[in-house]
């Protein structure tokens, strides 16, 4: 698992629901708190940046079998410390957004003191504090599987939970902090990369199941092989 705080739950499958795609995991803790974000495997750390939609990306490529880059873990919407994760708001981010989500995210980042011109003062509950800004060292180097890599964060406007219609943009007082990672393997045959879901399930959140412990007793659920007679490993 990408983390080893037990208080963490998945939130997200690979589907939301019937053709609502997702194609990746969310997890978050029950108090919707930041936590530890941990390497899944041992890697090199290939990029560090921010993601106009998702925020704080980090991507590490994993060799197998003696295949270069064969599998990439991308790890989004992490902390990058207040002052940086309000900047990339304004400078990156809003620019790029059509209404209605535009109206949403500057509700959402001005309302927690996040200011375009710099004053205020971003609310600690949303945007953190700079003790977990990301350390820039990490990128092109090699880590080892459970490595410390940042902290689960809310950035950009698909971390936020502040795209939907809804009027409650702060999810009634809840910060939206969770882990939303994606697993891709490359096809050698044409170096394309496609997802792939960690549980081996491919489905609707019905087909999980509840906590990581549970039996799979769902028709269409599975775990992937390498979980077979067991359940998913913390680092």
């Amino acid at each position: 698992m990408p983390f080893s705080d037990k208080n963490v739950l998945r939130i997200g499958t690979w589907l939301y629901g019937p053709g609502s795609w997702h194609h990746a995991i969310d997890y978050r803790r029950s108090d919707w708190a930041k936590f530890e974000i941990l390497a899944a495997a041992p890697g090199t750390v290939i990029h560090i940046g921010w993601d106009n939609w998702s925020g704080n990306t980090i991507i590490l490529s994993h060799d197998s079998t003696r295949v270069k880059d064969t599998f990439r873990s991308i790890y989004m919407h992490l902390a990058n410390g207040p002052v940086n994760d309000c900047k990339a708001s304004w400078s990156k981010t809003v620019p790029t957004l059509g209404e209605p989500r535009l109206c949403f995210f500057k509700k959402y980042i001005e309302t927690t003191g996040c200011n375009k011109d710099g004053s205020g003062t971003p609310q600690q509950k949303y945007w953190g504090n700079d003790s977990e800004k990301i350390n820039m060292n990490l990128l092109g180097k090699h880590v080892k599987a459970g490595a410390f890599l940042g902290w689960a964060g809310d950035t950009g406007p698909g971390g936020c939970g502040c795209t939907s219609d809804k009027s409650d943009w702060s999810w009634g007082g809840k910060v939206n902090t969770h882990l939303h990672i994606f697993f891709a393997r490359r096809d050698p045959t044409d170096n394309e990369w496609y997802f792939i879901d960690p549980y081996g399930i491919y489905g609707p959140p019905s087909c999980y199941p509840p906590t990581f412990a549970d039996p799979i007793n769902i028709s269409c659920a599975r775990y992937s092989i390498a979980w077979k007679g067991g359940n998913p490993q913390y680092p």
